[in-house]
């Protein structure tokens, strides 16, 4: 049986996409040792990427093809098929919505810079925010309204709902690990497979902030905290 043979088609900062020879419905998601760093700090919202640790790759696909099939167990739909290799996924091929969906449990990042009176992991219960996917323009803040030119009225309430059943969820995970972790934020994209609305990307320590005690967890840190 021949192997099938994939196309490089985008080349990303921690991953890159592959297109699959005749497989128009399918792509491939492989995860890359490169991490995102902010300053020269190792950060899930900077915008620098820098080889990092070996095995990283491989880690942040653990990670995700865990909790995808996590989330397909719950009801979330993602674009998500099955784990090809040590670091590569199959997924189905969604149109990209250019916007990451961000929620905030405790306030961190960009947030403490954007509003410095804040403390440090204040709690932000759940806030929900918006960047538009531009390297140029370092994923600006966009509005509510600025989204709306994208989605339709009753696509972000989806959205929103979804959000906050993945944060319900992924919390749920923690406290299961004895809930000395804390889930300080994370981001999603989604896509379109026709009329249908999934969660595309991933979902590991490129996309979400774990902490413990004040300390931001690396993907090996986060496998070695809890049961996955």
């Amino acid at each position: 049986m021949k192997s099938k043979k994939y196309m490089k088609i985008y080349t990303g900062k921690t991953k890159d996409v592959y297109s699959i020879q005749n497989d128009h419905g399918h792509i491939v998601i492989h995860f890359k040792d490169f991490a995102l760093y902010k300053n020269g700090i190792l950060d899930s919202g900077g915008n620098e990427s820098k080889k990092t640790f070996k095995n990283k790759g491989k880690c942040c696909l653990f990670i995700t093809d865990y909790f995808f099939r996590f989330f397909g167990k719950t009801g979330i739909k993602t674009h998500y098929v099955k784990k090809l290799s040590a670091r590569k996924m199959l997924v189905l091929k969604a149109k990209s919505i250019p916007i990451e969906f961000i929620l905030r449990n405790y306030a961190f990042g960009t947030y403490i810079e954007r509003f410095p009176k804040i403390k440090k992991y204040a709690n932000l219960n759940g806030l929900i925010e918006f960047t538009l996917k531009s390297d140029k323009r370092c994923d600006p803040f966009i509005s509510q309204k600025e989204v709306l030119e994208y989605v339709r009225k009753k696509e972000l309430s989806e959205i929103k709902r979804v959000m906050k059943k993945i944060n319900s969820v992924v919390k749920n995970v923690l406290k299961k690990n004895g809930n000395r972790i804390k889930l300080v934020d994370f981001k999603v994209e989604f896509g379109r497979l026709g009329r249908k609305l999934v969660v595309i990307d991933d979902f590991s320590t490129d996309t979400a902030r774990f902490s413990i005690a004040g300390k931001l967890l690396t993907a090996p840190e986060l496998i070695g905290s809890i049961k996955l």
